[in-house]
């Protein structure tokens, strides 16, 4: 951990939340991927908006199951593939640290960060077809 700019310690743990409309992109990635991960559906339906689709998604945690989730899925990706290449690198930089002391994060790590933090920002991600 670290401290941020108020004083507070914070932590980098970076997780996917990947969802879609349509179920069999979801499952696709729920039986190939080699990491384990969650899958729900959530309904966002209201009573007047009859025409949304229910929504599926998959959770993925811990560092190394979003990393084998991220090398599975990365050739599917057209915008987001950038924050994926960036998190895997970051993941990657982390577990060669593994066991020794980290002290924290490097400057690397943290505009790895916000690069990721920035590019999040631009908009909506799609998928190259299956």
């Amino acid at each position: 951990s670290r401290r941020g700019e108020a004083g507070k310690t914070f932590s980098l743990s970076p997780y996917i939340f990947f969802g879609n409309s349509k179920k069999a992109i979801v499952d696709h990635f729920h039986r190939t991927s080699r990491a384990p991960v969650s899958v729900f559906v959530m309904i966002y339906k209201a009573p007047d908006q009859a025409r949304w689709k229910d929504q599926y998604h998959i959770k993925v945690r811990r560092a190394p199951w979003v990393y084998a989730f991220l090398r599975d899925i990365l050739p599917y990706l057209i915008i987001k593939q950038e924050q994926a290449t960036l998190a895997m690198e970051f993941l990657e930089i982390r577990h060669t640290m593994r066991g020794k002391y980290i002290g924290g994060y490097d400057e690397h790590q943290l505009e790895i960060a916000r690069r990721v933090r920035d590019l999040n920002e631009r908009g909506k991600a799609i998928a190259r077809p299956l």
